[in-house]
């Protein structure tokens, strides 16, 4: 199978653009291949995160949603509208699960940051060396969560160095907070991205969350976590963490019409000139609108491949009836290969038939089969092909990964254990 690799550049220069404009990457403040201008709605949204951070002299707020929402470029842009009023510290890797590992990277990105932007005079002399030596450590956290140090002074490295502990770190923070503050008047805002539940366990968030919550109040900083739907109900289930968090922003998918307004928008970025190539038709973004749900990085995902499997050396328009074609062929690869078992294509069958979130129980319920079985047949044999999607309670419920629901654009009606598909659209 060709891909946009095999095709080189050219296969987007074929409908007179410079890239890709269907890539998945977030929009980012600055820089980065998706323009910021290409940001649609939201706006309800973006006036309550407006509002929490305009609201005192520190915050706390998560912002929550499935993956794929577009979690991620919602709070970039919110920090593109910010950015002249606020010191900004996006923090993109959580860390291995500790706070000390955790405060550990929020020191280091803020090093980078004022590097970065050229800001070093912004704190005094002794605590600009003191984050310069911590941000060069070795990134590895020790057992009790404790970091390798170099003197109690961060003066020369030592044969055996004593350790940072946590508390260390957060005196650190505090007065490189309180310097910014005291010394440029701005305020601070730190996003630390992906608390997802494939990210971190259920513990290590509870251990982060309880430890760092004193220093998650501190004045002047603003704090935006994101996370999916199982992150904050972690929270909500720590009262005296969630007691601090008064603010959760959930993002729910857009509409058709804002996707089409998106991919619109990319489009006139990208183009090189007025003679652009039309790439689809109209209806088939509503159509995989509904296959997906409105999730946007899997609309963007499947348009792409479905544009570069569409193209043979010349462009073509993208319709319905050559999309249900590319994936049919495609699903087919998949479903008909031999690597599934009896048993795990019988589990699958079970969970496209339900079309959406199944339960581990009610598929247990479906085959007969045993809950041990289900559970290591959907984490062993199936992976890549279902995911899970939440957990509620002391059930797990799974679903179709985005290229197994390419089965549901199958318009001829297939039959299995005595039902049959039917499509996401009306044909």
């Amino acid at each position: 199978m060709e891909d946009e690799e095999s095709n080189g550049s050219n296969i987007w220069e074929l409908y007179d653009l410079k890239g890709n404009p269907f890539s998945t990457n977030p929009i980012l403040i600055s820089g980065g291949e998706i323009p910021i201008t290409s940001f649609v709605g939201r706006g309800r949204e973006l006036k309550r995160l407006e509002n929490q951070i305009m609201s005192g002299n520190g915050s706390r707020t998560i912002v929550a949603g499935n993956t794929g929402v577009g979690k991620t470029s919602f709070v970039n842009y919110a920090l593109y509208l910010f950015n002249n009023k606020y010191f900004i510290i996006e923090v993109p890797d959580i860390g291995k699960g500790s706070s000390t590992d955790l405060l550990y990277n929020t020191l280091f990105h803020i090093w980078v940051a004022i590097n970065n932007e050229k800001h070093t005079d912004w704190l005094e002399e002794n605590t600009l060396k003191q984050l310069e030596s911590i941000s060069k450590l070795d990134r590895h956290v020790l057992t009790g969560g404790d970091l390798p140090f170099i003197g109690g002074g961060l003066e020369e490295n030592i044969t055996n160095p004593p350790y940072i502990s946590f508390t260390i770190l957060k005196n650190l923070f505090e007065l490189i907070i309180e310097q910014i503050y005291k010394n440029q008047d701005k305020e601070i805002i730190i996003v630390y991205d992906n608390f997802d539940k494939d990210n971190l366990p259920k513990k290590s968030i509870r251990e982060i969350f309880n430890n760092m919550r004193d220093l998650f109040q501190t004045s002047h900083v603003h704090f935006i976590f994101i996370g999916d739907f199982n992150f904050e109900a972690i929270i909500r289930g720590i009262p005296r963490v969630s007691s601090i968090i008064p603010e959760v922003i959930e993002l729910g998918k857009l509409s058709v019409d804002e996707i089409k307004k998106i991919l619109e928008l990319r489009l006139d970025k990208f183009k090189k000139s007025e003679n652009i190539k039309k790439l689809y038709e109209d209806e088939v973004i509503s159509m995989v609108y509904n296959l997906y749900d409105g999730n946007i990085r899997d609309i963007l995902n499947t348009l792409s491949k479905a544009i570069v499997l569409n193209t043979h050396g010349a462009p073509d328009i993208l319709t319905s009836d050559n999309v249900r074609k590319i994936f049919r062929e495609e699903a087919e690869k998949i479903y008909y290969s031999d690597r599934f078992s009896v048993r795990a294509r019988k589990i699958l069958d079970v969970i496209i038939k339900e079309r959406k979130e199944i339960s581990v129980k009610k598929i247990v319920e479906e085959t007969g089969y045993k809950r041990g079985t289900v559970s290591t047949t959907l984490t062993n044999e199936l992976v890549g092909c279902v995911y899970l999607a939440k957990n509620d309670g002391k059930d797990k419920f799974y679903a179709l990964a985005p290229e197994m629901k390419w089965l549901l654009l199958w318009f001829n009606f297939y039959k299995i254990y005595g039902f049959y598909y039917k499509p996401a659209f009306k044909i």
